[in-house]
């Protein structure tokens, strides 16, 4: 942090001290594209690496993936096996499951340790309704419920291209 007092950004003090974001690290491998009326289709791999300083993926805290609101489509619920990679698959169950069409639960039956990778691959977005986004998923680890973090890729859907003639 850096103190500033005359308004004209002269820092006369820093913090000493580090600032560090804690919590697992969330991200797709692309910003993502669709178009109003596409068919489901496969979303980017996804990558979650757990804190490195003090892991907060568990076994009493399953994860889930939230599609906000302000994206007009939800999940493919027909995916119920996606592939895990890295060394945190070993950490979940099988399958996922969907209590609603924007939220994926992934069943974590081991806690993961520090650092610790998890990607997922296979899932599916369907129902492009309307244009909306840009935005992007939320990841909650969170007994309460609470947001843990934002996937660091945007996700945008654009509108029909139609082309008309006079003649």
């Amino acid at each position: 942090l850096e103190l500033s007092i005359d308004g004209g950004g002269t820092v006369i003090a820093e913090d000493d001290k580090t600032i560090l974001v804690m919590g697992p690290q969330f991200a797709s491998s692309a910003d993502q594209v669709f178009r109003v009326g596409d068919p489901s289709t496969t979303a980017s791999t996804i990558t979650i690496t757990d804190d490195a300083t003090a892991a907060s993926i568990g076994a009493a805290r399953d994860l889930r993936i939230l599609i906000p609101t302000s994206l007009a489509m939800v999940w493919d619920t027909s995916v119920t096996a996606p592939v895990f990679g890295g060394s945190g698959a070993a950490r979940l169950a099988a399958t996922v499951s969907y209590p609603d069409s924007r939220t994926l639960v992934i069943d974590v039956t081991a806690d993961f340790v520090s650092a610790e990778v998890l990607t997922i691959s296979g899932l599916k977005f369907k129902d492009f309704t309307t244009p909306s986004g840009p935005d992007s998923l939320q990841l909650i680890v969170s007994v309460t419920g609470a947001v843990s973090n934002t996937d660091a890729k945007t996700i945008t859907i654009g509108g029909v291209a139609s082309l008309t003639s006079a003649s």
